[in-house]
């Protein structure tokens, strides 16, 4: 039995009376006017796989078994309670559900930290998590390494880890990325105390399509990058995107080793000096190339000539001269090119038709 009304004009309250639906799998009122809390009534449904009062007026608190961890929400799977108006603390509890799959809280005023892993030490291994998704939230402290991937035997369920927006503080930590994991989605931007080096076990993710890290305060990407011989020795082999602007990189050569699949990079508003390695022009895919707002001071001619695939040079506010721009001409792939804010006049040539 599945009880949906998303998207319609219903409000007050979710009565009680909605525990005794014995079938009821799916409880689905997103984006309507409903307030108040879930109901305890709610706790002990047999078959509820799924809580959905994203964009609602819910309130309360994340939900916490009465009758201690593993007693209720026995075969809750989805859990969504974005953009509504619960406060207080992320319960251990959360994360002890036998089933649950899919946690969503974000743009709400959740406060506190993340479960430790010393917390979570035994509970690990039964964790069914493919999804958590807690963007803009008040979340703080370092993050744990069960969160990025919880073990060797359950980092192939998570696919989606998002927890940009909040205030995270630390590094983050090496040890959570395994060979095996199945993690495509990552986001950590906006949190501007992370710090450190990012680490190189970051490398051994085989299925890892998105890299969201800007505006936070990263130092360093590594030198190498760990690899896996699942993926035939080549790191992040389906990486699409690369974001790491707004942070306080001085290199970011490295990532010219992520010669995979990588086909938008933005590096903007580092500290970059000195030359753009001319390595980036010998990345096979990657079509957008963004370093405004650094301190370069040449572009090689690698990125602009007939063997670059790059079609996007984004390279204003810059320290640019003419004579460190190279000479376009009819064979170059590029189609946007954008070096205002620099000292450059118009660097083309007669071959450029």
């Amino acid at each position: 039995t599945v009880l949906r009304l998303d998207s319609t004009l219903i409000s007050g309250t979710i009565p009680d009376a909605v525990g005794r639906l014995s079938l009821l799998t799916d409880f689905s009122m997103h984006n309507t006017r409903l307030s108040g809390t879930i109901p305890m009534t709610m706790y002990s449904m047999p078959y509820l796989a799924g809580i959905d009062v994203q964009a609602t007026r819910v309130s309360g608190t994340l939900p916490v078994c009465p009758h201690g961890p593993g007693k209720c929400f026995e075969n809750l799977r989805v859990l969504d309670m974005s953009l509504s108006s619960i406060t207080g603390t992320v319960p251990l509890e959360l994360f002890m559900l036998p089933r649950i799959a899919d946690v969503s809280f974000g743009s709400t005023i959740v406060s506190g930290t993340l479960p430790s892993d010393e917390s979570m030490s035994a509970h690990v291994y039964q964790l069914q998590l493919s999804s958590v998704s807690v963007p803009s939230t008040k979340l703080s402290g370092t993050l744990p390494r069960w969160i990025l991937a919880p073990t060797v035997a359950t980092a192939t369920r998570l696919s989606t880890v998002d927890l940009s927006s909040n205030n995270f503080t630390g590094t983050i930590p090496g040890g959570a990325f395994f060979a095996g994991s199945e993690l495509s989605q990552l986001y950590l931007s906006n949190n501007p105390r992370l710090s450190g080096t990012l680490p190189a076990e970051l490398g051994l993710l085989k299925t890892l399509r998105t890299l969201s890290l800007h505006s936070c305060a990263i130092e360093a990407l590594p030198s190498t990058w760990n690899v896996s011989t699942r993926n035939f020795g080549i790191p992040l082999p389906q990486l699409a995107t690369v974001d790491i602007h707004s942070n306080c990189l001085r290199n970011v050569s490295s990532l010219c080793r992520l010669n995979g699949s990588v086909q938008v990079v933005d590096a903007s508003h580092n500290e970059l000096s000195g030359a753009v390695p001319k390595c980036f022009g010998r990345m096979q895919q990657l079509s957008s190339l963004v370093l405004s707002h650094n301190q370069l001071d040449s572009v090689p001619r690698e990125l602009t000539d007939e063997h670059s695939s790059i079609h996007t040079l984004i390279v204003a506010d810059n320290q640019l001269q003419a004579s460190s721009f190279p000479s376009l001409t009819m064979h170059s792939t590029l189609r946007v090119l954008d070096w205002s804010g620099n000292r450059i006049g118009l660097p083309l040539t007669s071959d450029m038709g």
